[in-house]
């Protein structure tokens, strides 16, 4: 299960990495796709079958323009 830190915050979402042992990513961290800025609302989730072969991560947001 997914969830959101905030409660009005909505997933819109999900950002699947492969996996790293040393992966640092993070809910203080924002996520850059085509040009949109995401939060990250969840800690990664790991795949179900061994748990080494990506993280999951919920997003939310995604109107925001990114400008940097």
């Amino acid at each position: 299960m997914l969830s959101a830190q905030a409660a009005d915050s909505e997933i819109t979402a999900r950002m699947k990495v492969r996996y790293s042992t040393g992966l640092d990513i993070d809910t203080t961290m924002r996520v850059v796709w085509k040009g949109r800025l995401y939060a990250i609302d969840s800690q990664g989730l790991d795949d179900s079958d061994s748990g080494l072969e990506y993280t999951t991560f919920a997003l939310s947001g995604g109107v925001e323009q990114f400008k940097g």
